[in-house]
């Protein structure tokens, strides 16, 4: 297998894209390494060469590692608090932004975020602590 392959299997296996599957009649059927291509680049993750298998390598592992999960669903109308993944040290700051564009700012100390009651909606959250950057999309719902 070559470093391109090697490339595009780990991000295959990143995202969670299986080895194969079996049929109907209980047959193994593996997925070729160009089936795994085309459906990442389906998936916006090109990697028509190495260089771009190597970017989307790094896109999804930034992801994977950031400060907030991409999507947090949170309950509308009461605080909630954010856990941070790895723990920062130091102060962080977060912006928050509703679909009418109405933004809020904060400041948080430690390994999570205190945020205020949120309307039910959607609302883009954007984190910075510790030198790392994230963004998620919070879902305010009723209880």
């Amino acid at each position: 297998m070559s470093g391109h392959d090697d490339l595009v299997e780990r991000l295959a296996d990143l995202v969670g894209l299986a080895h194969g599957y079996t049929d109907y009649f209980g047959n193994a059927v593996a997925s070729s390494t160009e089936t795994r291509r085309a459906i990442l680049a389906d998936f916006g993750l090109p990697t028509d060469t190495e260089a771009l298998a190597r970017d989307s390598l790094v896109r999804v592992e930034r992801l994977r590692r950031g400060l907030v999960p991409s999507l947090l669903p949170i309950e509308a109308g009461r605080p909630a608090t954010i856990l941070l993944s790895g723990a920062p040290e130091g102060e962080g700051t977060w912006r928050l932004a509703d679909e009418g564009a109405a933004v809020r700012e904060g400041r948080s100390t430690g390994a999570a975020l205190s945020l205020p009651r949120l309307e039910p909606g959607y609302h883009r959250l954007a984190v910075a602590a510790g030198g790392q950057t994230s963004e998620a999309m919070l879902i305010a719902a009723p209880a």
